[in-house]
């Protein structure tokens, strides 16, 4: 630029944490979206089927209902399960209705769980606590009468299925984590509230 010129670019806001938070879910959404519309019809139609044939239910683990489906059929003791958990703002439909949730329940029976705050699950007072969503995991699991399920987790689902796995490993039998990330410190800090290392999300 010469030394005459004047930039009239505006200049960029500054993004709080929350701000950056709210921007990546809702770019890393935008995504989900775009590849699950590439889904064929057919597996569109199984999971409209899948969708109907679900069978939801409620356990109540710290204090509120967690909510979750089982698709595939009934829960057997010969069938290791699936267990899927979403990412942060999103809900069973919107991150694995339209392709995941569809193939996996083809295989064996499958439980998406909706986490608290997010779809029909009610949210809790005070902070999201990584040790509560682990112990809502395993309380649909105790809940649904499953021992040890394959997991699956998406972003937020991912750390919660990540974790639970070091916890409880005698519960995991496998673990896939989509997304996820383990290690905070590479995350944006708040000038008011720095990141903790200690289960507050």
């Amino acid at each position: 630029m010469d030394s005459q010129d004047i930039d009239l670019r505006p200049t960029p806001p500054k993004l709080t944490r929350r701000a950056l938070l709210v921007r990546g879910a809702i770019v890393a959404a935008a995504g989900l979206s775009s590849n699950l519309s590439l889904a064929s019809s057919k597996a569109g139609t199984a999971a409209r089927g899948s969708i109907r044939s679900a069978v939801s239910r409620t356990a109540r683990v710290g204090g509120i209902p967690i909510y979750y489906e089982i698709h595939g059929g009934p829960l057997t003791a010969d069938q290791t399960p699936f267990v899927l958990m979403h990412g942060g703002l999103m809900t069973i439909e919107t991150a694995f209705a339209q392709d995941l949730l569809p193939k996996l329940s083809a295989l064996a029976p499958t439980i998406a769980i909706e986490s608290q705050g997010h779809g029909h699950t009610t949210d809790r007072p005070g902070p999201m606590e990584l040790d509560q969503l682990i112990a809502d995991l395993i309380g649909v699991m105790d809940h649904a009468r499953v021992p040890s399920a394959h997991l699956v987790g998406h972003s937020l689902g991912a750390l919660v299925a990540v974790e639970a796995a070091i916890r409880r490993p005698e519960r995991v039998k496998s673990l896939t984590s989509l997304s996820g990330v383990f290690n905070l410190d590479g995350q944006v800090r708040h000038r008011d509230r720095p990141i903790s290392t200690r289960g507050t999300l």
